[in-house]
């Protein structure tokens, strides 16, 4: 191949990169489907709604606390956030039946804000088992020493 070859192709592919790169960007600004990128639906100023967005903290969910649900409830309360859970026995026994494990320890603690990169896992045990007390534990799956309850 001569130079003037090898000169037309990357011009080519320079272009065909950049057209592919624009409409990317396009895509990502504008949304699937969406009317243009300046589609106007109200008539509000923008300086009025920028004054009024939530802070980043206030817009991310809590982590509820899942102390003494059943895990089947617990991953209800978490899916409704848009999470998924991740359930450790703390028997080695595989969970089969989540109506019948309770929660005895999560991560991360109640209150916390979630992020979709951090996993939300929770400790759990049979029903039929005494309970630790969770003022006993942290929020944190990863302490390793339970204290059972002596009462119910």
């Amino acid at each position: 191949m001569n130079s003037s070859v090898v000169a037309r192709l990357v011009i080519v592919l320079v272009a065909v990169i950049g057209v592919a790169g624009t409409a990317a960007v396009l895509l990502v600004i504008t949304g699937p489907g969406a009317a243009g990128i300046y589609s106007v639906s109200h008539s509000t100023p923008v300086f009025a709604t920028i004054s009024a967005a939530p802070s980043p903290a206030a817009a991310l969910p809590e982590m509820p606390r899942l102390w003494f649900q059943d895990v089947k409830t617990a991953r209800t309360t978490i899916a409704a956030l848009g999470f998924d859970l991740e359930v450790r026995s703390l028997t080695g026994d595989e969970v089969e039946d989540p109506a019948d494990w309770i929660v005895v320890g999560q991560a991360p603690a109640p209150g916390d804000h979630l992020k979709n990169t951090i996993p939300i896992e929770v400790d759990v045990l049979p029903k039929d088992m005494p309970v630790p007390n969770p003022t006993t534990r942290s929020g944190s799956p990863s302490d390793s020493t339970i204290e059972p309850s002596t009462g119910p």
